[in-house]
């Protein structure tokens, strides 16, 4: 995740079933989370007009403008984010997927949020299904 609130880089942040964040208080522990509750605002919001839901009184979090979620409050810097399921040979070339959240006019059914979601949708079937890659499999958003 790049430039994300308290985070200009968070590096790798293994998630598991239970997976628990400690640190000081202001360390960015709870921007992790509301990073993911944002992803999933996103992909559940019907506005299909939308970059990213960042939320109102009723959704999972709220927050605030796109420059409220930008590190340093800095908008020339650009939001990025890669999900990665390590596969079982780790050494060999990933596979990825991934798309800009910002929509263009007659780009095309998948460009946009729709673009990115699927990735992540993809990732989350394949799982669902018991599927074990061999290959590192990613998505990415910007």
């Amino acid at each position: 995740m790049k430039n994300y609130r308290s985070w200009a880089d968070s590096g790798s942040v293994p998630l598991a079933p239970l997976t628990g964040f400690f640190g000081t208080n202001s360390s960015g522990k709870s921007s992790l989370l509301r990073f993911l509750l944002m992803l999933k605002q996103t992909a559940e919001s019907r506005d299909r007009g939308i970059q990213l839901e960042l939320g109102g009184p009723k959704d999972y979090v709220e927050l605030g403008s796109p420059k409220d979620v930008i590190f340093d409050h800095n908008d020339k810097l650009e939001l990025a984010w890669t999900l990665c399921w390590e596969g079982g040979e780790p050494c060999l070339p990933a596979v990825a997927t991934g798309s800009h959240t910002d929509a263009i006019p007659n780009a095309g059914a998948y460009d946009g949020t729709v673009g990115v979601l699927g990735g992540i949708e993809a990732l989350a079937a394949l799982r669902r299904a018991g599927f074990q890659p061999r290959r590192s499999l990613k998505a990415h958003g910007w």
